[in-house]
């Protein structure tokens, strides 16, 4: 048997190459318990209006409670992950179950 934790969120913020570290770290000081950084690449197939997306992107994806979602958003966005030097976007999606190790039973 395994336990299993419920009612999770997957948040995963996007920015211009360059600031995931730093926004990690203020969503971990917000609460999130741990994250995994990963290299895109943004494409745009037609011209932007949007100049401030850079074609080399960072994502960070974090697992966190339902709860933690407003608070570290509200960090994230005090400490410039919308500013146009970041360019951040935030996507959430529902997890509804996840597995770890929780220790012995």
């Amino acid at each position: 048997k395994r336990k299993y934790l419920s009612d999770l969120v997957n948040y995963s913020l996007i920015c211009n190459d360059g600031f995931a570290e730093d926004m990690t770290a203020i969503a971990m000081s917000a609460g999130a318990p741990g994250a995994t950084i990963s290299k895109l690449k943004h494409i745009c197939l037609k011209e932007s209006k949007n100049q401030k997306v850079s074609t080399a992107r960072e994502i960070s994806n974090m697992i966190v409670s339902k709860n933690q979602v407003e608070k570290i958003t509200a960090s994230l966005e005090g400490n410039g992950l919308f500013d146009d030097n970041c360019a951040g976007t935030i996507i959430t999606s529902p997890v509804p179950k996840a597995c770890t190790y929780l220790g012995p039973n």
